[in-house]
């Protein structure tokens, strides 16, 4: 009997370890931590050419330095990104600075992947750049993963 109330004990303490770690996951992460997330599920959608993540994480009411805004990026980078074959955004330590309901994220991108001549052109543009990415995020709601994109710029492009 004291194996049994032994075994009920310590799964009833990996049982409390494991809520006790979703509801800081899900309500006590710094925005810091939230928008780390969030940036990198951005950068990974964008190697994997996930059209329907990127826009879930762009705002309605996104712009960027290029004249884009949230439908034309889309179909931009469709056309930009069709022609790698493979993928990789190498990023250098990003700079994040963030309230509760408004950041931005400050970080060096380089391309690395293979493709089409238009993939190795717009490698190149990229890799030459020493200017760092601005993600600007504005978070919509108040839940963690309620940060939305609205801005990205870039001083060099």
């Amino acid at each position: 009997m004291n194996r049994r109330r032994l075994l009920t004990f310590i799964i009833v303490l990996f049982v409390l370890a494991g809520a006790t770690s979703a509801v800081r996951f899900l309500f006590f992460q710094s925005p810091a931590e939230q928008l780390g997330r969030m940036q990198a599920k951005l950068l990974h959608a964008v190697e994997k050419r996930d059209w329907d993540t990127i826009r879930s994480l762009l705002a309605d009411d996104y712009t960027d330095g290029f004249g884009h805004d949230r439908d034309t990026a889309i179909k931009d980078g469709k056309d930009i990104f069709s022609a790698y074959f493979s993928l990789t955004l190498k990023t250098e330590v990003p700079l994040v600075r963030a309230t509760d309901e408004m950041a931005f994220v400050k970080l060096k991108i380089k391309i690395e992947g293979t493709g089409t001549p238009v993939s190795q052109m717009v490698t190149t543009r990229v890799n030459s750049s020493n200017e760092p990415w601005v993600f600007h995020w504005l978070k919509k709601g108040r839940w963690p993963w309620d940060w939305k994109l609205v801005l990205l710029q870039n001083e060099y492009f």
